[in-house]
């Protein structure tokens, strides 16, 4: 999932875990888990607060169009 694989090179650059993530972007811990691994589909919600929490646009997170 490349949006997934975005988010975890924005984690690790910046040393956060994915909870960590949850509790700044306001999300539950289980359901960014389950995105993380493809289930299921994100909710645009969440790419909006995960955007914001990591400071990318919604552009940067996701994935290029065919």
């Amino acid at each position: 999932d490349t949006i997934a694989a975005r988010i975890r090179v924005r984690l690790a650059e910046r040393g956060w875990s994915q909870h960590h993530l949850s509790e700044v972007a306001g999300l539950g811990a289980l359901d960014l888990s389950r995105r993380m691994t493809g289930r299921p589909d994100w909710r645009s919600r969440e790419l909006y607060a995960i955007a914001g929490a990591l400071d990318l646009s919604l552009i940067e997170l996701l994935p290029p169009s065919p």
